[in-house]
């Protein structure tokens, strides 16, 4: 066995004292490079604002006499609907999303019970930042509020009766991933739904 002096015992300590402040120093680099900036953070919000805001749906207000949408109207709408989407999402969460038709979603309602929807809306009342995955997949938790007001369309005297709000809220694990075009979302998952 080769005898230790005092200079191979300092090299080792030296290349074990730099490698350990290397592995650190990578440690928090990559880290520090994974964490989304506070302008990150804020395009990554718009997106879900603009995402929430195509479930917002409603019955066009000068057709709350008609019994269905016609169809120039459901295209417009659908086509609105769509181009949101793919400005906020992509992957298989775009084709599920795309096939979620939420003007049929209007007719059924307004067929089934009568109700019209003349608002709704929704509040993100906070984003956090969860993780950002090996793929760079930024997942956040975002508490959402929504609400819609709902009338009554009295056919027999041609107005618009009123009815109730209602409101929900949730929590969602929400996966984001930037792409050329910006933040995009790939994955939801509800937590909780009241």
């Amino acid at each position: 066995m080769p005898e230790l002096n005092r200079t191979t015992i300092t090299r080792g300590v030296i290349v074990c004292i730099v490698a350990v402040t290397l592995a650190v120093g990578l440690f928090f680099t990559v880290r520090a490079l994974d964490t989304p900036s506070d302008e990150e953070m804020a395009r990554i919000e718009e997106t879900l604002e603009s995402f929430f805001a195509t479930y917002d749906a409603v019955w066009p207000q000068d057709h709350y006499g008609d019994p269905v949408l016609h169809p120039e109207v459901r295209t417009a709408m659908r086509t609105e609907k769509q181009r949101s989407l793919r400005d906020t999402v992509t992957g298989e969460l775009l084709a599920a999303e795309m096939a979620n038709d939420r003007v049929i979603a209007l007719e059924e309602l307004r067929d089934a019970e009568g109700v019209v929807i003349t608002e709704a809306g929704h509040d993100l009342l906070d984003v956090d930042y969860l993780q950002t995955t090996m793929d760079h997949t930024v997942v956040v938790r975002v508490s959402l509020s929504e609400w819609r007001q709902e009338g009554l369309w009295d056919a027999a005297t041609s107005k618009l009766l009123p009815g109730s709000r209602t409101e929900r809220s949730g929590v969602y694990d929400i996966s984001v991933r930037e792409t050329d075009a910006g933040w995009r979302i790939v994955g939801l998952r509800p937590v909780t739904e009241e």
